[in-house]
């Protein structure tokens, strides 16, 4: 007698590999998302720093500690007008870019979801969402 059809282990074990792919392929892409979005983030922090560069060229200073809060109401309009199209935003909701004006200069700063290996200034003290410290950042040149 031919029999036709799979056993029960057989469909077992292949539903384990598929599984097991499935588990190693989201951890890779949660990954990747994450530092996707830090990159995202570089990019925005670099963006506000050459901004308020330009600013402090213009001015003669920078802009003193209105930006902290990430709310757009308390970031000067000059500086989105003239100097940046529109106030980037954390590409994680509920998350902000911290600015903090310092003696020798400022500091922008954000904070990191993946394994990017930038440092941030020691002035990044300041929370990026409510009780989150900041963990990446760049400070004036």
């Amino acid at each position: 007698m031919n029999k036709r059809g799979f056993t029960l282990i057989e469909i077992l074990v292949v539903i384990s590999i598929i599984a097991i792919l499935g588990a190693v392929s989201f951890g890779i892409f949660s990954t990747l998302q994450k530092n996707n979005r830090d990159q995202i983030r570089i990019r925005d922090l670099q963006g506000i720093k050459q901004a308020l560069e330009l600013y402090r060229s213009d001015n003669g200073n920078y802009p003193d500690d209105v930006l902290p809060t990430g709310s757009p109401d308390y970031i000067p309009d000059d500086i989105i007008t003239e100097y940046l199209n529109v106030w980037p935003s954390d590409p994680v909701s509920g998350q902000f870019y911290a600015y903090a004006k310092t003696a020798t200069g400022f500091v922008v700063c954000a904070k990191k979801e993946g394994n990017i290996t930038i440092s941030p200034p020691p002035e990044c003290t300041m929370n990026c969402k409510t009780g989150v410290q900041c963990d990446l950042g760049f400070q004036s040149d």
